[in-house]
C-alpha cells in the first residue's frame, strides 16, 4: 500500500506540471452531485494546490499538500 501513495504523488506532480486532470478510469456514469470531482474526460486544472490523502492498515495515515 505504501507504493500506491508514491504512484499517487507522481501522478499529482504530473497534473501540476501539465495543468490537466486525467479522467477517472472505469467511470461509466457520473452522479450529478459529483460532476466537479469525477469526470469521464480530462479537464484543465484551475488551481495550483493538490491535497493527497493516504490511509493504511493499523492507523498509518498521511496527508500531503503539493503546490506548483
Amino acid at each position: 500500500m505504501g507504493a500506491s501513495g508514491l504512484i499517487e504523488t507522481v501522478i499529482a506532480l504530473q497534473v501540476l506540471e501539465k495543468r490537466i486532470i486525467p479522467p477517472v478510469v472505469g467511470l461509466i456514469d457520473v452522479d450529478p452531485e459529483a460532476k466537479d470531482w469525477a469526470s469521464l474526460k480530462k479537464r484543465d486544472l484551475k488551481g495550483d494546490i493538490i491535497l493527497l490523502n493516504n490511509s493504511g492498515f493499523g492507523g498509518v495515515n498521511a496527508a500531503l499538500v503539493l503546490k506548483h
